[in-house]
């Protein structure tokens, strides 16, 4: 819920973009009272639990400040009251002002083929990236036959390259929000699920399946540890942070900027009847990303729209997650020309699990997690 606050003897640090004042701040006495036009509640946990006020916002694509706001004011706060002996958190690795993660959703036949040219250029510039991939051994009748021999050996190019490999799901089904939860018994002998034209809907799927037995495949094959993951479609099921905590997953990028209302990072949580529980994952949100219109004449439009969200989200150190889908040329070019547009900033850039372990070393975990 918007707000326009009456500045009075006030000091304004920020406005709505129609110019009247968005948040204050105040001297009271020997203390300070600082004033938000917004409710907090909004922006913490009904974005969490897709209930964004208003008209739905675009997920990514665009900039989005409204929790980040948040998060940046309580570190002011803290940076005024604490002066010279203040710790602060380092917004990205090697003294970098702010991160842009590259990650790529590798969920087609196509994609998993061109993944070794990706993986090869990114490599060529100086950097790692994040691939993650859906993993169907078999034609599910949403998907066809990905993860055969052909498509570890891409993979395995990946990971000889030095970047990381996650899991993108099982199946990448349509209808993974209606999923149920599961036994937990699922294993990549027992899960065989299979998209039905007929019924509209996928027959033999579990949230815990499509999670775990992706997770296993990835991890027993390759030899690597898989932490995080990113549903097809960004689908979110009932008890989806329960499914990837039981899982033993430690990240998730399944949720949009544009839906948590900001970019920093989270520990991510659930709110039912007033309870608020949180789970041993911190959500990455997905801040920009290629959108099906991307073609030729509407490449530099697209581009533009990334710069802006990047530079905005730098001005406030704030990381920004690329989602690039590697099916094609056109989509190696937006590449290369969103990292030509952005480099005279000081940006880290690089793959999630670099980042992450970055970002959770500074305190986001505690000694409680696995």
């Amino acid at each position: 819920m918007r707000r326009t606050l009456a500045i009075g003897t006030a000091l304004a640090l920020a406005a709505w973009d129609n110019g009247e004042a968005a948040v204050l701040r105040s001297d009271l006495g020997t203390g300070r009272a600082y004033v938000s036009g917004w409710r907090p509640r909004h922006v913490v946990t009904d974005a969490e639990l897709l209930r964004v006020p208003g008209q739905e916002p675009p997920w990514t694509n665009v900039p989005v400040l409204d929790a980040d706001i948040q998060k940046m004011l309580l570190r002011g706060v803290y940076e005024n009251v604490a002066g010279a002996n203040r710790q602060l958190r380092q917004f990205a690795p090697n003294g970098k002002a702010a991160a842009l993660i590259v990650t790529h959703d590798v969920d087609a036949g196509v994609s998993y083929q061109l993944t070794p040219e990706f993986a090869q250029l990114e490599s060529s510039l100086g950097f790692q990236a994040t691939f993650n991939f859906t993993v169907s051994p078999y034609s599910t009748g949403w998907v066809g036959t990905l993860y055969d021999a052909n498509g570890r050996q891409d993979i395995q190019q990946a990971l000889n390259l030095g970047h990381d490999i996650e899991s993108h799901s099982f199946g990448h089904f349509p209808d993974y929000d209606q999923a149920a939860f599961g036994t937990g018994t699922e294993t990549a002998a027992n899960y065989f699920p299979r998209y039905s034209y007929d019924l509209n809907q996928t027959v033999g799927m579990s949230a815990l399946g499509e999670v775990g037995v992706s997770r296993w495949l990835l991890e027993d094959d390759f030899g690597v540890t898989v932490e995080a993951f990113r549903s097809g479609y960004l689908l979110i099921p009932d008890n989806f942070l329960e499914a990837l905590r039981q899982t033993g997953y430690r990240r998730d990028s399944s949720y949009a900027a544009g839906v948590t209302r900001g970019s920093f990072p989270f520990v991510a949580f659930t709110a039912t009847g007033g309870l608020i529980t949180t789970y041993p994952l911190v959500e990455y949100p997905m801040a920009i990303e290629d959108p099906t219109y991307l073609s030729e004449e509407t490449l530099t439009q697209v581009v533009d729209a990334w710069e802006q969200v990047i530079r905005i989200n730098y001005a406030n150190n704030t990381p920004t997650v690329l989602n690039l889908h590697p099916v094609s040329t056109l989509r190696r070019q937006a590449l290369e020309a969103i990292l030509d547009r952005v480099s005279d900033l000081n940006l880290w850039v690089g793959d999630w699990k670099t980042f992450a372990e970055f970002w959770e070393a500074q305190g986001v975990t505690c000694d409680r997690w696995p």
